[in-house]
């Protein structure tokens, strides 16, 4: 049986993102950012490998919630690949990525 593993890419927005909250969590505690960062490696993990498992919160946009921050892996899928749209902090206005992209 194969498998067919698709790419995926994080947008600019969704990396920016991603390093910013690496950078806040390593302030509050050295060492933390790189955690969360592990963490959202294995959220992005998980979804590549089962892409169509996790919910559509919006207009076909996918989410996966992180299981030790508060943070979200919004996505979507492509053909041939899973775009990372976001990685959103749940302390934030809901779907604030939408205007910012």
């Amino acid at each position: 049986m194969k498998f067919l593993v698709l790419k995926v890419r994080f947008t600019e927005f969704a990396f920016a993102e991603l390093e910013d909250a690496k950078e806040y969590y390593d302030l509050e505690q050295p060492g933390l950012g790189k955690r969360f960062k592990q963490d959202v490696k294995e959220a992005v993990n998980r979804v590549a490998n089962s892409p169509t498992l996790y919910p559509v919160a919006r207009d076909g946009v996918r989410k996966c919630i992180l299981h030790r921050f508060p943070y979200t892996v919004f996505y979507a899928l492509g053909e041939n690949e899973i775009l990372i749209l976001a990685v959103a902090s749940h302390y934030r206005e809901p779907f604030y990525w939408v205007e910012s992209k």
